[in-house]
């Protein structure tokens, strides 16, 4: 399952992050990585990665959500943000999107105070499935994973 069409170029959000196309599976996918992390300097105050996956129905969008759902799934990914980047609990680091899901892609020194604020948050966006998931990865395979798919180095 490799993308067939890879477009990455920087966002207008100060170049913090690179933005890459996908079709997989004649479906599109967005990724958005940020770029202004360095792992090695965070990993030691970061050791968690946390994904928050919404799911929905997306048959009749090819697998992007439409531009409601975009919207309040957007407003919750910029509360969480707000709520967990200045206090220190987590950085985001990206989010994939496609085949019925957004999947937002964190890291955490305390993936229970993470996990609690998020689902507080995520919880306010009703009618979008969601789950949340934690596992150790001090090394941030998953970030890297992220910045592959992206053309990032």
């Amino acid at each position: 399952m490799s993308p067939s069409i890879v477009q990455p170029w920087l966002s207008d959000d100060e170049s913090k992050w690179l933005l890459g196309t996908a079709i997989i599976d004649g479906l599109g996918m967005i990724h958005r990585v940020r770029t202004d992390v360095r792992p090695k300097a965070l990993a030691k105050r970061y050791p968690f990665a946390l994904s928050l996956v919404w799911s929905f129905n997306a048959r009749r969008t090819f697998g992007i959500p439409s531009k409601r759902t975009e919207a309040r799934i957007d407003r919750c990914q910029d509360q969480c943000e707000l709520l967990l980047e200045p206090s220190y609990k987590a950085v985001s680091v990206a989010v994939h999107t496609g085949h019925g899901r957004v999947v937002s892609l964190w890291y955490t020194s305390s993936p229970r105070h993470a996990k609690q604020a998020i689902a507080g948050e995520a919880g306010l966006v009703p009618g979008i499935a969601h789950t949340i998931d934690t596992w150790r990865d001090d090394k941030w395979l998953s970030y890297k994973k992220s910045l592959l798919l992206v053309g990032g180095a």
